[in-house]
């Protein structure tokens, strides 16, 4: 973090006695993704701080997920901290406009996607009480899949149903 941003955060840290996460940035020594933690110590007078690699979220975000989901985690600016799949790909890219638009929008919600290459998926987020997006997304086979399963079945029992009712009116007029 530039060093007017880590005195800001510094600041607000002993002002307020609450912990700050900073949103995901680019380590100038590693060379890595990380985010910064703020945690106040001592009497209001000393805070502790540290850049975390993001690749433990990453391992975090993956602890029972269904494989046909992706778990997301968003900073305040919408960027992916981490994520259940694909990490290396996707880590430090921002949302598509139209998710952030939503989560701009609300605390939290559901919707359908509609722009690619997530279109026709669906995504559930909230915001977390540190500003960052916690975010699941699915494929729209999730929800399809089964109603067409469901309307298959009921158009087969249709199906049967009207030959019976063919039969019966065959033996009726015997």
């Amino acid at each position: 973090l530039e060093s007017a941003r880590n005195t800001d955060a510094l600041r607000r840290v002993l002002a307020s006695g609450a912990p700050e996460d900073s949103d995901l940035f680019v380590s100038r020594l590693s060379k890595r993704h990380v985010i910064t933690v703020f945690y106040p110590v001592g009497y209001g007078d000393l805070v502790l701080s540290g850049a975390l690699p993001v690749e433990h979220l990453n391992d975090v975000m993956a602890t029972g997920v269904p494989a046909d989901r992706v778990a997301v985690l968003y900073d305040r600016q919408g960027r992916i901290i981490a994520r259940s799949r694909d990490a290396d790909q996707f880590v430090g890219q921002l949302a598509s406009p139209e998710l952030r638009a939503r989560i701009a929008a609300a605390h939290e919600g559901t919707g359908t996607l509609q722009a690619a290459p997530a279109a026709g998926g669906f995504v559930a987020f909230t915001h977390l009480a540190n500003g960052w997006i916690s975010a699941i997304e699915a494929p729209p086979e999730i929800v399809t899949g089964p109603m067409r399963a469901w309307e298959r079945e009921m158009l087969l029992k249709l199906l049967g149903f009207a030959a019976l009712a063919f039969v019966e009116i065959g033996r009726a007029s015997c």
